[in-house]
């Protein structure tokens, strides 16, 4: 299960704008909230939503995956807009500009990205008909190792989540699920409609075991 997560998360995103690493303002100034929403690349080929949130936040969705981070983006006193973070998807100090519905992005480096403001609607995943709210799953699981966890709800939804640390994001996957006959059967969407995954799995005392590997504990 871990190495299916870990896949999905690295391949599912491209990269916006090239990274920077510069580090985001501790403290940091009132959002711009002209740009708090959902956007999308101008090209239409990339499906992935960009949604910035009044609390200093960055996501990039793409179904019901998500990677988030925090950033920084403010009208300056002369009325320039400028955007400071090191999320991985979207990294380094930008200058940007607002017209209508439309975010131009410029890195001082020569690359240059428009977003167009766009509507993001959470994909609806269907709860199994047959799912058991009594299962053994319900609860949090987590691995220390690797920063991530399971979260299994009574009301068929779970999640997983993996914090990245250094690169300063947090990835999240949502799913609906059920459990039979020692095996899980998840349904999420990476952007193109529901897909199923089923994983082994085996609990003893607190340990929850993926496909006789990933090892998380109770919490």
């Amino acid at each position: 299960m871990k190495k299916f997560a870990l896949i999905l998360l690295f391949v599912l995103v491209s990269t916006l704008f090239v990274g920077c690493n510069n580090k985001a303002d501790d403290n940091k100034s009132n959002v711009d909230i002209d740009l708090v929403g959902a956007w999308q690349l101008e090209d239409e080929s990339h499906t992935e939503y960009y949604i910035f949130t009044k609390d200093a936040q960055v996501k990039v969705v793409r179904g019901s995956v998500s990677f988030e981070g925090e950033a920084d983006f403010k009208v300056n006193a002369d009325g320039s807009r400028t955007y400071t973070s090191n999320f991985y998807y979207m990294a380094g100090e930008l200058d940007y500009t607002i017209d209508g519905n439309k975010a131009t992005f410029d890195n001082g480096q020569g690359t240059i990205q428009t977003l167009k403001k766009a509507e993001y609607v959470t994909p609806e995943l269907k709860v199994y008909e047959d799912f058991d709210s009594k299962n053994p799953l319900i609860g949090t699981w987590a691995n220390a190792e690797y920063n991530d966890s399971y979260t299994f709800n009574s009301d068929g939804t779970a999640s997983y989540t993996m914090d990245f640390g250094e690169l300063e994001y947090v990835s999240r996957i949502d799913y609906t699920y059920i459990e039979k006959d020692g095996k899980v059967y998840f349904t999420y969407d990476a952007g193109e409609g529901s897909q199923e995954l089923v994983s082994t799995y085996e609990i003893s005392d607190d340990t929850l075991v993926f496909d006789g590997s990933a090892e998380y504990t109770r919490q």
